[in-house]
């Protein structure tokens, strides 16, 4: 499978308060695709699954937070509890890809670093932290590996 034929992703980056949103398609490539404030979870899957009909959405991918030496914590268990409920919920394939350091990346990438940020800062972040993490896994050849 190519990642032509695999049609559109959507990844995550899921926080406790937001979910940063990217998305790549043949047509346009990877672009930063908004963020979604967080508010329930029955609420936070119905908006995803419009978003994801309305895309024409093929595949998901959430970032899963992991630690310099791959353990997971805390925020990795809460990432794989939403990724299970939103893989039921939408009945799309799913994949788990490490968002190591996509934060800290993306806070740099805009200018942001060394200082507090605003909530509207925090979204810009939280969706380039999302392209990033899509960015990386198309580099990896991972549509055409099938994950």
């Amino acid at each position: 499978m190519d990642r032509h034929s695999s049609g559109p992703i959507l990844a995550l980056d899921v926080g406790d308060r937001r979910i940063g949103l990217a998305q790549w398609d043949e047509r346009q490539g990877v672009r930063e695709a908004g963020v979604l404030r967080r508010r329930s979870l029955p609420a936070d899957l119905a908006r995803l699954a419009h978003l994801v009909r309305e895309r024409g959405i093929r595949r998901l991918l959430v970032g899963l937070p992991r630690n310099l030496n791959q353990s997971e914590g805390p925020q990795a268990e809460r990432t794989r509890r939403f990724a299970e409920a939103l893989e039921q919920a939408l009945g799309l394939p799913l994949v788990l890809w490490d968002e190591y350091e996509t934060s800290v990346r993306a806070t740099e990438e805009l200018g942001l670093a060394g200082r507090p940020l605003s909530p509207r800062e925090r979204g810009r972040v939280d969706a380039r932290a999302a392209a990033l993490l899509l960015e990386r896994y198309l580099a990896a050849g991972a549509p055409e590996r099938g994950l």
